[in-house]
């Protein structure tokens, strides 16, 4: 009898191995995927953090503003409102900083606020009457309006 050398052979007579490094590929392949879907719900993830960030600046900022306003109204001055309770409670709340952290400035017209941005070392958000937040680069001194943004 003579000795056969048995292959296992596929239909177009190629040997199972090769099939098998399909598998692999395959693996390979889905690993890749899932290590890129992975990385990109990170990216994702991080962009709506910083949607986040800026819902939380408008919030902030109108809720301040309602409140200068509101004192406004009854006074018929936005002077004393830097010092009026809870003034600064939302900022203090939203942005985890103390009220001596904040600078705020007021006059018979308008008032200005700033404070440092804590998810960004020197910069600090600058609030008004204007209703805008700015980032500038020092805190407010002495100014009742926050500079205008070049």
């Amino acid at each position: 009898m003579e000795t056969q050398n048995i292959t296992p052979q596929t239909k177009d007579s190629k040997p199972i191995k090769k099939k098998m490094s399909n598998w692999k590929l395959l693996g390979i392949f889905i690993f890749l995927f899932i290590i890129f879907a992975y990385l990109m719900g990170f990216v994702l993830s991080s962009a709506h953090l910083k949607v986040n960030n800026r819902s939380l600046v408008k919030y902030t900022l109108l809720t301040t503003n309602q409140k200068a306003k509101l004192y406004f109204g009854s006074i018929g001055s936005y002077l004393g409102v830097c010092g009026s309770k809870d003034f600064f409670v939302e900022i203090q709340n939203s942005f985890s900083v103390t009220s001596n952290q904040i600078v705020c400035n007021d006059n018979e017209q308008e008032y200005a606020l700033s404070f440092i941005a804590n998810s960004k070392p020197d910069i600090y958000l600058c609030f008004d009457i204007s209703g805008k937040s700015v980032e500038i680069s020092t805190n407010i001194i002495s100014q009742t309006s926050c500079p205008v943004k070049n």
